[in-house]
């Protein structure tokens, strides 16, 4: 009988992986790095914030990349952004390893508000374009039903075979 195969976290390698290896050859990250290495930022109005103390900022496609990835895999929150940074491999890969704080790329939200609606915009015609998504425009109907459900209103199998006075395989129920 063989031993199950179980994780082995000691284990040492004479060369670390390559981030590389990390994120298939269709992960949509390589994609959202491609496409925005491909983008001249300044050109689109995006900012780029010049820090005058302390530790160097974060570049802008660097936080471009990882609002595109949590847009992507819906993750909305820039705190759980900051945690999937430390957290998801394809991230990780995204940014190169360093773990950008929340902070910057909340700034870089707000002071950047405009050219992230025109980009996506742009995304989306690119992807349209392409024949990766279709805009089928979803209708849902408004109609509002007041309800009335309440345990004394509402009827019951034996209710409903007390009223129509029949036996119980007749109503279908």
């Amino acid at each position: 009988m063989s031993e199950p195969i179980r994780a082995d976290v000691s284990r040492t390698y004479v060369r670390p992986p390559s981030l590389e290896d990390w994120v298939e050859e269709d992960h949509p990250a390589r994609f959202i790095r491609d496409f925005v290495f491909s983008l001249d930022l300044l050109e689109l109005g995006f900012r780029e914030v010049e820090a005058t103390t302390g530790r160097p900022g974060d570049a802008v496609d660097l936080l471009l990349r990882v609002w595109w990835y949590g847009y992507v895999h819906r993750i909305r929150s820039t705190r759980e952004l900051a945690r999937a940074c430390r957290e998801h491999s394809s991230l990780l890969w995204l940014t190169g390893r360093p773990a950008p704080d929340h902070n910057p790329r909340w700034r870089f939200w707000r002071n950047n508000r405009e050219p992230l609606r025109g980009l996506f915009g742009q995304v989306v015609g690119v992807a349209y374009s392409s024949g990766l998504v279709g805009l089928a425009v979803p209708a849902v109907d408004g109609t509002k039903v007041r309800a009335c459900s309440s345990r004394r209103s509402a009827w019951h199998r034996k209710d409903l075979g007390r009223c129509c006075g029949g036996p119980r395989d007749r109503l279908m129920l």
